[in-house]
């Protein structure tokens, strides 16, 4: 009886024993589920603060995107206008004025020369250093749109005016760009004149004539004048 309870005794302590291993592993299980736990928490807290670090910096890659093409749109039409203003410019933006007017200041000029500049001896402006009074010619400074005008008074020597006819003409270089013309009556004296637009090229020499007369002056006393103004530069 004795030797039955101890083996029975021997059986339960094993059985404890099975037990309480049992519950160890369970508990090592659980400890190590909590730990896993925690690390997947974690990891979904460091996969939350990435996503949204990678959203925050889609945005602002979107937003450079977005400024990087507007000042590309805005350097595109920066050179646009700068290939324009190069093209076109307009004087008073770029190099200054280009301007001159003369006038003969004598009371008339006797025995003009047909085909042969007229010299505007006196002037009243210049701008550019484009006329020259000792040749009576404008050369031009740069290319571009100019306004010309001339003006032109008779003169008959010893003193008739009656039936003088003036033919004058505004040359480039060699071309006639317009003329004037005046005709005098009987007892008074005419004046022609005429302004016109045109496109000089640089170099370009513009010169004022007399034409059709063997020996017809000119009206001085600043009646008689030769003008030219650079409108709009041009390449």
């Amino acid at each position: 009886m004795y030797t039955l309870l101890v083996e029975v005794a021997f059986v339960s302590l094993g059985i404890c024993s099975c037990i309480q291993a049992e519950d160890e592993t369970v508990s090592t299980i659980i400890h190590r589920l909590s730990l896993l736990e925690d690390k997947v928490l974690k990891q979904e807290k460091i996969n939350n603060e990435q996503e949204a670090l990678i959203g925050y910096l889609k945005a602002q890659n979107e937003e450079f995107l977005t400024r990087m093409n507007a000042q590309k749109a805005t350097i595109k039409q920066l050179e646009t206008r700068n290939a324009l203003s190069i093209q076109r410019r307009f004087v008073l933006d770029s190099e200054g004025p280009v301007a001159f007017s003369a006038v003969i200041d004598p009371s008339f000029i006797e025995h003009t020369k047909p085909s042969t500049a007229i010299k505007f001896e006196t002037i009243l402006t210049e701008f550019g250093g484009g006329y020259n009074n000792d040749t009576g010619i404008f050369v031009a400074p740069h290319t571009g749109l100019y306004l010309l005008s001339c003006s032109m008074l008779d003169h008959m020597a010893h003193g008739g005016h009656g039936g003088v006819m003036i033919h004058g003409e505004i040359m480039r270089n060699h071309d006639v760009l317009a003329r004037v013309f005046a005709h005098a009556e009987a007892s008074y004296r005419d004046q022609g004149a005429n302004t016109i637009i045109a496109k000089l090229t640089r170099g370009d020499q513009v010169w004022v004539r007399t034409m059709d007369n063997s020996d017809l002056g000119l009206g001085g006393s600043r009646y008689t004048s030769f003008s030219g103004y650079l409108l709009w530069q041009m390449s």
